[in-house]
């Protein structure tokens, strides 16, 4: 998609409490679980003025995108709903966060690039990301970079944001195993 606006109010409702999809979440059932709102390819989006709500998995996944808006939104998920990260924009470029509040079961924002099969054969970086004007509440990080980060991260901006409660404000991670061994 290009050149696309969805604008409330409204919300948009995962219902993951209707179901199990918090229990035994690293099991696969058919599917994997799915994320409640996710951009593929797509250019020139805005997000403005929605909910976004109880995601069985990550709420908000734009993937390899470019130009995105994202003024304005509520994203909540249960403290205690697993691997339920708010934002996660992976392998795009000029993405805009503003004016958002997000309280989730894991990372608030978690920047990512791609695991290395991905990075390896789709190679793509995060880039120009500007996260301004946000309120983050009861995630593990407020604003995370990896663990998927194989096409690497430059240009993350954050400013004048509030982290009330998070485990951490401003988190670095990756996994045992990842990289080149030296």
């Amino acid at each position: 998609c290009e050149h696309v606006d969805i604008i409330g109010p409204g919300t948009i409702n995962g219902n993951a409490e209707a179901g199990d999809w918090w229990q035994n979440h690293r099991t696969k059932r058919l599917a994997w679980r799915p994320n409640t709102v996710f951009f593929n390819g797509c250019n020139h989006m805005r997000m403005q003025n929605v909910t976004v709500k109880n995601s069985p998995c990550w709420t908000i996944h734009p993937y390899y995108c470019d130009d995105l808006s994202f003024l304005n939104l509520t994203i909540q998920n249960p403290y205690d709903s697993p691997n339920t990260d708010g934002f996660d924009p992976e392998s795009c470029k000029n993405v805009l966060l503003l004016g958002t509040k997000i309280s989730v079961g894991d990372d608030c924002v978690a920047i990512k690039s791609g695991k290395f099969y991905m990075a390896r054969n789709h190679f793509k970086r995060t880039e120009n990301i500007v996260i301004r004007n946000c309120d983050f509440e009861r995630g593990h990080g407020s604003v995370t970079v990896g663990s998927e980060i194989a096409g690497g991260v430059t240009g993350v901006k954050v400013e004048q944001c509030l982290f009330d409660a998070t485990d951490r404000g401003v988190r670095i991670k990756t996994r045992r195993g990842r990289g080149e061994r030296s």
